[in-house]
């Protein structure tokens, strides 16, 4: 691959995504831009995904296969950043795809605007567009960093961007067994960048699959770490950046709040238990700082304060009662 002077190194972790990973593969090798290799991790798979990462890096020169033990999509990624020699590193999962376009498109940006990260947007497999970026924009470090965490243009995901290889492969980027940590090594990536690239283009599917094994942050199955992911974080960049502390404060709260909807949901889930008590308690230390901050929507802080009462479980309860009701009245009319 190094002979390609300009080459972008794609990296995809794999784990039993047999059903979609062909047509993830097939994005990216149509792709208009050629100077590319792509790199499959197969992190332990037990379906077919091993044999169609085979068959397709004996057809192409581009394709390079890792093969490990199943160690997670973070750690998947990290064997693929060393095995790499692109000049510029993109990162797509397995069970998403690439516009032809994208790649083109978005190293066009990152050159002519001298930056050392372009961010794209994105759609959802159901249709619906991701960060809504609607014109082009350069960003620094700071407003970056506020973007990302008020979910505004920009998130804490590692795919739809496009990164200069060498500010990925600095020490102070690391990927993690751990939940929320995309969102720790972006924040790293954006730093090292000084400044990042937004484009308006769609360059990239999201596809909402229930059980997706790289679609971490939509999955959480340890709520204790995902919310002291977002206080860590909240810690370090706090004194860093004080102007960001409302922003800080609000991916925080967000992320509190999400656990605690999840588990409220949970029927299975008993009250008693210690890790429903832990949430609770933190989000009575919370409530004040759900009802300031002007980053919290009004139907976060209504959220908010039926979780601390311990009745949202019930309200939730009616509220599909009345849907099913209704929509089965709808069905009879």
């Amino acid at each position: 691959m190094n002979k390609y002077e300009e080459s972008i190194s794609i990296i995809v972790p794999v784990y039993n995504a047999e059903k979609y990973l062909e047509r993830c593969i097939e994005s990216v090798l149509k792709s208009t831009y050629k100077a590319l290799e792509l790199i499959l991790v197969d992190d332990g798979s037990e379906d077919l995904s091993s044999e169609i990462c085979e068959t397709y890096a004996a057809y192409d020169e581009r394709v390079l296969v890792i093969r490990k033990k199943n160690r997670g999509a973070e750690l998947a990624r990290a064997d693929g950043i060393a095995r790499s020699s692109g000049r510029y590193i993109m990162f797509v999962d397995a069970d998403d795809y690439i516009t032809e376009e994208i790649i083109e498109q978005g190293l066009s940006a990152l050159k002519s605007h001298d930056v050392g990260i372009v961010c794209f947007d994105y759609y959802r497999n159901n249709g619906c567009k991701g960060f809504a970026i609607d014109r082009e924009e350069c960003l620094d470090v700071q407003m970056a960093l506020k973007n990302m965490l008020i979910r505004n243009k920009l998130d804490g995901n590692l795919w739809c961007k496009i990164y200069k290889s060498e500010l990925v492969k600095q020490p102070n980027v690391k990927f993690e067994a751990k939940r929320n940590c995309d969102f720790l090594t972006v924040a790293a990536l954006i730093e090292n960048a000084n400044k990042i690239y937004l484009l308006p283009e769609c360059g990239y599917i999201y596809s909402i699959i229930e059980g997706s094994s790289t679609h971490c942050n939509t999955c959480h199955t340890n709520e204790e770490d995902f919310v002291e992911g977002a206080e860590v974080f909240y810690k370090i960049y706090s004194s860093k950046y004080p102007d960001l502390k409302l922003a800080l404060e609000y991916n925080l709260l967000t992320a509190l709040l999400f656990v605690a909807i999840k588990m409220e949901k949970d029927n299975n889930i008993n009250k008693k238990d210690e890790r429903y008590k832990i949430i609770h308690d933190k989000m009575k230390v919370y409530m004040r700082r759900y009802m300031w901050n002007p980053y919290i929507s009004t139907r976060d802080k209504i959220q908010a304060i039926l979780c601390r009462g311990r009745v949202f479980s019930k309200v939730w309860n009616v509220y599909i009662f009345c849907f099913k009701r209704n929509k089965k009245r709808i069905a009879i009319d």
